[in-house]
């Protein structure tokens, strides 16, 4: 059955056209009907000639019935115009922008990044470049070198140029500047070679000549010397950055003599090396330095220093590398201190301790005296008090603090017991360092540094530094109210730990503080 209105087919059993709403015969009527008559056939007259014009009636056709699969396609063909309509723009974007796959675009200038960044070209930073390089549509990398720029500061690209054309998505390397530094290969190549590099660098540079083994020395095949003009050490060492701006670069350069200490000592077999001295008329005392791994049992050394010149007969130290093994052997008269004033140890520890972030200590060394003292560099030199030099805190190991529990006749407060000592004069080859003040000086309330079992002589005789109620005072004997005295740790107090010692074996004996052991893990 189909609409008498708008033709649409619809099911027998409707009352209503799906597609316009018209009202639908009902059938049941229509099939009890009497059928129609046939109409009788009306005879067409033929029309008379026209005499005036005629007309017409309007003649109403029915609109056509509607096709669902012709709507459904003109509404895809809408959906794929729009789509088509998007694409065409977004490359249009792209296209302006240099965007698309097979387009080139200029790498950007240097004025053009920072006129963005609003900044000048000298001041531009690696991450200002690689912000503006990635908003472009580039992939970037970093590559770091030493310059006399401060970190962080943008040097150049390495692998291409301003306004070189690349497609989108093309790799540019950004070189960042890790300020001053001594650039790896440094050492072993010519020095006319990297003067013009370091100088470029914004510190000063000093350079040294070093004495080295002449062709057909004793000591060592011939071709083993650096060759005259090489530069054979630096400070900072060869890839490693400056700390000290004021200091600068220091850089030794190879020059050979048959006089003096040779810098290619270094490294070598210790008897070798003393018998080549020897030989060349001078004299030779050995002794331990704690040092690297590679250069236990190698020479590390010497006073006077390794590459300076030197006339035969003078007297030469030569200092050996060791390890944690060798801790006892080293600090063996410290067992005798108290007799002999021998204070060997801590000269073992000399040299400069950095971290990676380029903070530094130097622990130096005063021969000066009937001794070597060793010094740090964070307390300076001897002071007037004699307070500054470190020892290795001989007086039980464990707290390095006095104990007035008897005197001697040494006028201390006892002697050193050695079962006390857990790092020195235990295995684990550790040991302290700390300042004479800290060992003898304590505190008293709000005063500042007092000697608690100083004596001293007073104009009624003897009498005691002592603390009581805060107060330092001058009593005579021993006063069981005497406050217990209070030290006050500073930064030169150390742990040394060498190669091959059992840190972990202090840690679980406690003798850190907890908290800082939890502060130190979680750094």
């Amino acid at each position: 059955m189909y609409c008498p209105h708008c033709g649409n087919p619809v099911a027998s059993d409707l009352k209503f056209c799906t597609n316009c709403g018209t009202r639908m015969p009902d059938l049941s009527l229509l099939a009890n009907a009497e059928p129609a008559p046939a109409p009788a056939p009306v005879p067409v007259p033929v029309p008379a000639p026209a005499q005036t014009p005629v007309t017409p009636s309007p003649v109403v056709t029915a609109a056509p019935a509607t096709n669902r699969r012709g709507t459904t396609m003109r509404i895809v063909a809408a959906v794929i115009v729009v789509v088509l309509v998007l694409v065409a723009g977004t490359a249009t974007f792209l296209g302006t922008r240099g965007m698309l796959p097979w387009q080139s675009v200029p790498v950007p200038s240097l004025d053009q990044l920072a006129g963005k960044q609003g900044a000048t070209v000298d001041s531009l930073t690696a991450d200002q470049v690689e912000a503006e390089l990635r908003s472009e549509g580039f992939q970037t990398t970093r590559s770091q070198q030493y310059s006399g720029k401060n970190a962080g500061a943008f040097l150049s690209f390495s692998n291409v140029s301003e306004g070189q054309q690349l497609r989108h998505g093309d790799l540019v390397d950004i070189v960042e500047s890790l300020g001053p530094g001594v650039p790896s290969g440094t050492v072993g190549a010519k020095a006319a070679d990297s003067k013009q590099t370091l100088a470029g660098m914004n510190v000063p540079v000093t350079y040294r000549a070093v004495v080295t083994s002449v062709p057909g020395s004793s000591f060592g095949p011939a071709d083993s010397s650096p060759q005259p003009g090489t530069v054979v050490a630096t400070y900072p060492a060869d890839g490693q950055p400056v700390t000290d701006t004021d200091k600068g670069i220091t850089v030794a350069v190879a020059t050979q003599s048959d006089t003096g200490i040779p810098v290619d000592y270094y490294g070598q077999d210790p008897d070798a090396v003393q018998a080549d001295l020897e030989s060349r008329g001078y004299t030779v005392t050995r002794k331990a330095k704690f040092s690297t791994k590679a250069n236990v049992g190698k020479v590390v050394a010497s006073d006077p220093a390794l590459g300076t010149a030197a006339a035969a007969g003078t007297s030469v130290t030569l200092y050996y590398g060791v390890d944690s093994s060798s801790t006892h052997d080293v600090f063996t008269r410290i067992y005798i201190y108290l007799t002999t004033g021998g204070n060997d140890g801590p000269e073992a520890a000399q040299g400069t301790y950095c971290r990676k972030d380029g903070d530094c200590i130097t622990l130096s060394k005063d021969c000066s005296g009937s001794y070597c003292d060793l010094y740090s560099s964070q307390t300076g030199s001897a002071d007037v008090s004699g307070m500054t030099e470190l020892f290795p805190c001989f007086f039980a190991q464990g707290t390095c603090m006095y104990n007035p529990d008897t005197t001697t006749s040494l006028g201390t407060d006892r002697a050193p017991h050695w079962e006390d000592s857990p790092l020195l004069f235990g295995n684990t080859g550790t040991f302290e360092l700390t300042t004479w003040r800290q060992v003898t000086n304590g505190y008293c309330g709000t005063d500042g540094d007092w000697k608690y079992w100083k004596r001293e002589t007073m104009s009624g005789g003897n009498s005691m530094q002592v603390c009581v109620d805060g107060q330092i005072r001058q009593d005579p004997g021993v006063d069981s109210s005497l406050d217990d005295p209070g030290y006050q740790m500073d930064d030169a107090w150390y742990v040394y730990v060498p190669v091959g010692a059992d840190i972990k074996a202090v840690e679980d004996m406690g003798y850190f503080d907890a908290d800082a052991m939890s502060q130190a893990a979680s750094q």
